[in-house]
């Protein structure tokens, strides 16, 4: 079922070959890691991206990681440091004043729905210290 989606989404992202996209990230949601050959259906998706040049990542769910990333995704966002290249993922808190975690060159976050324009500018500029 994945790689019928696959199909759909590469056509979809075709749409945005001159929007001047760098990067894809694919999120895994919140179940466990998915094994290389279910992550191997999104070649579709890969082929698109790299067609545009499109780094490609892989948003690890909560509490795992990936040591070593399948063939044709350039970067993971986890909660740690791995030993691909990570964008680390910053907890929820830090929009509650929690603390931001180890300092990395990227970072990832999720902005909450409910939350003011004001707010996010004020903690973005936090975060950029």
């Amino acid at each position: 079922m994945i790689d019928a989606a696959a199909l759909h989404v590469a056509d979809f992202l075709r749409g945005f070959s001159s929007a001047g996209l760098d990067a894809l990230l694919l999120d895994e949601g919140s179940g466990p890691m998915p094994a290389a050959d279910t992550l191997a259906l999104y070649q579709s998706v890969l082929n698109v991206a790299a067609g545009y040049q499109w780094a490609v990542g892989l948003a690890c769910p909560q509490g795992t990681g990936a040591a070593d990333l399948p063939a044709g995704f350039a970067f993971a966002v986890a909660d740690a440091p791995l030993t691909a290249p990570t964008v680390l993922r910053l907890p929820a808190s830090v929009w509650d004043g929690g603390v931001a975690g180890p300092a990395a060159p990227l970072r990832h976050i999720r902005i909450p729905e409910s939350t003011q324009p004001e707010q996010v500018l004020r903690q973005l500029g936090q975060l950029r210290g």
